[in-house]
């Protein structure tokens, strides 16, 4: 099952919670809108907490460079001077590589 972001969850409270003041509302009486003073800062988190998630893996992303390395005869993988994998070509390491940030991104 797909986790569902908090984008979505914050989109849905915000909706929810206007769509309830303006139809509990009496006629004559005007909207009661004293649950947005909760749901829309509770709503706001949420939105602005994806948002810096997204922005924070795309920032990340940006700044990682791959070394590889001939090591006797094998290659190795580094990332930030951390060792990733190995591999008997460079293109196998390259590879590696690539499908273990694959996984880690779906």
């Amino acid at each position: 099952m797909r986790r569902v972001s908090d984008l979505t969850l914050g989109a849905a409270l915000l909706i929810g919670s206007i769509a309830y003041c303006a139809l509990v509302g009496e006629p004559g009486r005007g909207l009661d809108i004293t649950p947005l003073f909760l749901t829309i800062p509770i709503a706001l988190s949420f939105i602005a907490g994806d948002i810096k998630r997204i922005f924070a893996v795309r920032k990340e992303q940006n700044t990682m460079s791959v070394e590889i390395k001939n090591v006797r005869g094998h290659y190795e993988a580094y990332i930030g001077g951390r060792f990733i994998c190995s591999g008997d070509t460079r293109g196998e390491c390259v590879e590696t590589v690539e499908e273990i940030y694959s996984d880690d991104a779906a």
